[in-house]
């Protein structure tokens, strides 16, 4: 039970942990492993699908997931549960913002051609130093000579 003289561990909360989880992962798997939330087998499932997220981690599809729904639905959770203080919230919100937005302007760009309306090229001849550099139309660098 939660009393002032026997307050329970932050790895014993399940919602605490699994926002941990959501939104920070080593931690979360940190808090995971070293509580006794769930048995050793359960443990070895959430890791694995960790480590099966972080194998396709670089989608653009799983950065926005992780920024319009999972940042998101772990706050909500912290939210819901009357025993997370408000500044303990508060702090997983900046947190959550912080990584929100970081993975928002880390998303890939759009090339030359997707922004122009003519659909321009990108092959070009381009001096810089004592190098030029020759681009295709995907501005990619095809070649290079340097004097």
């Amino acid at each position: 039970m939660n009393t002032p003289d026997n307050p329970v561990s932050w790895k014993q909360r399940p919602r605490l942990v699994f926002a941990w989880l959501l939104l920070f992962f080593p931690v979360g798997l940190y808090a995971l492993w070293s509580g006794n939330l769930v048995d050793r087998k359960r443990k070895w499932m959430i890791t694995g699908a960790v480590a099966a997220i972080l194998l396709v981690a670089t989608s653009t599809f799983l950065n926005l997931l992780y920024a319009l729904i999972l940042v998101p639905l772990a706050l909500w959770i912290l939210w819901r549960d009357p025993e997370i203080s408000r500044p303990i919230f508060y702090r997983f919100a900046a947190g959550g913002a912080l990584a929100a937005l970081l993975t928002l302007f880390n998303l890939p760009g759009q090339t030359v051609q997707e922004s122009t309306p003519e659909g321009g090229s990108c092959a070009a001849v381009q001096t810089s130093g004592n190098c030029t550099y020759y681009r295709d139309d995907q501005c990619n660098v095809i070649a290079q000579s340097c004097q």
